[in-house]
């Protein structure tokens, strides 16, 4: 069982649990790849549902993880601003994919 108390697929559990291996100090690449983001977004908000705004909590606790030295990259916006809007984009790309979103 990884981090969390949901079931999530095992490409998700990587995401999340940080499989080392491909570079020390560096999280799984697929963390921030936008399809697997999707995924996972996917997976907590329809599977486990979470509401986006703790979605975006666990990608904010990832981004601000000073070991993976990802911090660089949030001069414009804020890691907090960024998670918010990944996981609101993500959420509503899962919500129209089930046909929950109602336009």
């Amino acid at each position: 069982m990884g981090l969390f108390p949901v079931t999530i697929s095992d490409v998700h559990d990587r995401c999340l649990n940080f499989d080392n291996s491909w570079s020390e100090g560096s999280p799984y690449p697929s963390a921030l790849q936008p399809k697997n983001m999707i995924g996972l977004v996917y997976d907590f908000l329809i599977h486990a549902h979470w509401k986006p705004k703790h979605i975006a909590n666990v990608l904010r606790d990832i981004y601000q993880n000073p070991s993976f030295s990802w911090t660089q990259d949030f001069y414009k916006y804020s890691a907090e601003e960024m998670a918010n809007f990944w996981a609101r984009t993500y959420s509503v790309v899962s919500l129209w994919k089930t046909g929950r979103l109602n336009l």
